[in-house]
């Protein structure tokens, strides 16, 4: 993966973050939660992991949320840059073959 975070992850693991404080808890009480360690929370906080689809619709269940929640609020502008990268990617992928 890129050193940079796609700007998704980051709006999804913000909201995390958010959500996360709002109900009084720490890193470490929501991986317990959900069964993963503090520092995978951060990672997923920061964008620097990626959230898979079931680890988010969890994440939802166990905080009492819809998963469209970690989505509110996107920049459409975000998803016009992830759509731009991943299809100039596929255009130099195809040139080469």
């Amino acid at each position: 993966m890129s050193s940079r975070s796609n700007p998704v992850d980051v709006h999804v693991g913000n909201r995390l973050r958010l959500l996360r404080l709002q109900k009084g808890m720490t890193q470490e009480e929501l991986g317990s939660l959900v069964g993963v360690s503090y520092q995978q929370i951060q990672k997923y906080e920061t964008g620097s992991n990626r959230i898979s689809a079931s680890r988010l619709y969890f994440l939802a269940m166990q905080l009492s949320v819809g998963p469209e929640y970690f989505f509110g609020d996107l920049d459409a502008s975000a998803i016009v840059t992830m759509n731009s990268n991943v299809s100039d990617k596929a255009s130099d992928e195809h040139s080469r073959a």
